[in-house]
């Protein structure tokens, strides 16, 4: 049995460490996000909505291939913990090799995707956004995956100052653009929701080729051969595989239920899906933080459990819950209190769309007191989930939200096909969320984990 482990203060500052500049660097992505969003709704709310779809769609079909090649960090942190840092490079490298391999298998499927946005029964006008938001997007998912399989090698090791150089230069690049290409500004043609894509595209490109050049620093080649990998490397490889895929189908799976909640919102109304749209936007600005914390919580588990010291990785995965609940306390509590005020900030500069503007904010604070609601239990989820990946429990974790999310798509479809309403479809979201959480808890107690090894020598 697992009893509630001794607070450890050492742990907590070292955590808090390795989070600070990755929290620092989801703040500039936070005020990117803001910005995208805030300039997006000052263009058109339709341009809001359709960008909102779009990105969850694209998100979704790129979402597994993210989630296996993120497990490099997993596997490098393991292996850090193992004292096999000669490895590292080598893992790097395999999931390169699969960035490439993904990246470039997507743009070839391109003809086939905007088929889906026919599917969604949108307005027609809106289809036709989302779909070239779509496409912009998809020309860039290459360097999406190098920058993914990249990221292992810094936020593995612990090395998050440089790791934050880079997300911040890709970030104020994307802010630049944005206001450039949606606006037609600083001698830039005025693109819409279009010039928004473009701005990420370009964003992840400057990103991924400063963590390049931080990869290849004479330090780097002489301590983890990233110039010079072991290309056969068999054992690197079905790891990667083994714990990835199941991480991927992680993903994807929770993707799919929330691309599919949107698209039933959006066969509601104009209205509910901005309205939802603005709530996902605001509540991904919030979640930001969260992912420093869960990046250090993997870290220092992933260490703690390559060198088998299992307590400590309890300690870890505990002192990381703890505070991911103080941050989405203190979140929830602005949702409840500030609802209109976050809502406000959407508000269309357009005057033929300000009459509608009531109703969409009239919607949006309810759906943002359930959102509020499920931040008690997002916190639990996330890091949970984070510590169980760094141990290479992928494929039970896989399983059970897979379980989950089967039971609320059938929820979903129902409540379309019985013309539920929004109220209705959020509330099975809520439960979602909520109940999965003891799921987590229980698996830790079980203590089965302790068996599973990723770092393999």
């Amino acid at each position: 049995m697992l009893s509630l482990p001794p607070y450890n203060h050492r742990l907590t500052r070292e955590m808090v460490k390795l989070a600070i500049p990755l929290i620092l660097s989801s703040a500039g992505l936070t005020l990117m996000h803001l910005a995208d969003s805030l300039m997006l709704s000052w263009h058109s709310s339709a341009g809001m909505a359709a960008a909102g779809t779009a990105g969850m769609c694209s998100w979704l079909i790129v979402c597994f291939f993210i989630g296996l090649l993120h497990y490099t960090s997993d596997m490098t942190a393991n292996y850090v913990g193992a004292g096999a840092p000669e490895h590292i490079g080598d893992v790097i490298w395999q999931g390169n090799i699969l960035a490439l391999i993904c990246g470039l298998g997507l743009i070839a499927l391109y003809p086939l995707f905007p088929v889906m946005f026919s599917w969604f029964g949108h307005a027609p006008d809106l289809q036709t956004m989302e779909i070239g938001y779509f496409r912009i997007v998809l020309l860039f998912y290459p360097f999406h995956c190098l920058q993914c399989s990249l990221t292992g090698f810094f936020s593995g090791r612990g090395d998050n100052h440089r790791l934050m150089a880079s997300q911040l230069a890709g970030q104020v690049t994307n802010i630049v653009l944005d206001y450039a290409l949606i606006f037609g500004k600083l001698g830039l043609p005025r693109t819409g929701i279009n010039g928004a894509a473009w701005a990420t595209g370009i964003s992840q490109i400057v990103s991924f080729a400063i963590l390049l050049a931080f990869f290849f620093s004479k330090q780097n080649r002489q301590l983890y051969r990233t110039a010079s990998p072991n290309w056969r490397s068999p054992v690197i490889m079905r790891n990667l595989l083994r714990f990835g895929i199941p991480t991927g189908i992680r993903f994807f799976v929770d993707s799919f239920v929330w691309t599919l909640l949107l698209v039933f919102i959006g066969r509601l109304g104009t209205v509910e899906l901005t309205a939802s749209n603005i709530a996902f936007r605001i509540n991904s600005v919030a979640f930001l933080p969260l992912i420093g914390l869960t990046e250090a919580l993997r870290t220092m588990a992933g260490k703690a459990h390559g060198r088998q010291d299992h307590e400590e990785t309890i300690q870890c995965m505990f002192i990381g819950t703890l505070l991911c609940q103080i941050w989405m306390g203190l979140v929830a509590l602005s949702y409840f209190f500030f609802s209109n005020q976050y809502y406000a900030m959407f508000k269309s500069q357009d005057p033929a769309e300000t009459v509608s503007f009531q109703d969409i904010c009239s919607t949006g604070v309810i759906i943002l007191r359930f959102v509020a609601v499920n931040c008690f239990f997002d916190g639990i989820n996330m890091a949970l989930i984070s510590g169980l990946q760094a141990v290479g429990d992928t494929q039970w974790t896989t399983k059970a939200l897979s379980i989950a999310a089967g039971l609320l798509t059938v929820a979903l479809v129902l409540t379309d096909y019985l013309h539920g309403g929004i109220i209705l479809i959020w509330l099975w979201a809520s439960l979602y969320i909520i109940l999965i959480a003891p799921v987590w808890i229980l698996r830790i107690r079980s203590r089965k984990w302790e068996a599973i090894k990723v770092a393999e020598v």
